[in-house]
């Protein structure tokens, strides 16, 4: 069974597709079948990730799902298995507007 998970920010432009790029080079060197996404709580959809998270994916041999930032809607929530927020506020947010991922939203 293929298992989702969904890292969260705010813009979806720096932290969320870095770990999500970070994360997906570690699935991929296991083997295992998982999808990974990001998202941001307050994203505009289609923004560049930064200069910054690029440099340390590239300098890490990872690889970002192309880049381009995607708001967290109710489509994104309910697909995952895990939501993993960047911080506690990220988490209150996500638990604000899909109150039904209560037990799958956690915090890094």
């Amino acid at each position: 069974m293929v298992r989702t998970v969904l890292f969260v920010c705010t813009g979806n432009t720096c932290r969320s597709p870095l770990a999500e790029g970070l994360f997906r080079e570690m699935v991929k060197r296991e083997g295992l079948a998982i999808v990974i996404k990001s998202a941001g709580v307050s994203a505009m959809n289609g923004a560049s990730i930064s200069t910054h998270s690029q440099t340390v994916l590239r300098e890490k041999g990872a690889k970002t799902n192309g880049g381009c930032s995607q708001i967290l809607d109710r489509k994104l929530a309910d697909e995952a298995d895990l939501i993993l927020t960047m911080t506690v506020s990220h988490k209150r947010q996500v638990l604000s507007r899909f109150p039904d991922a209560a037990g799958r939203v956690y915090t890094l």
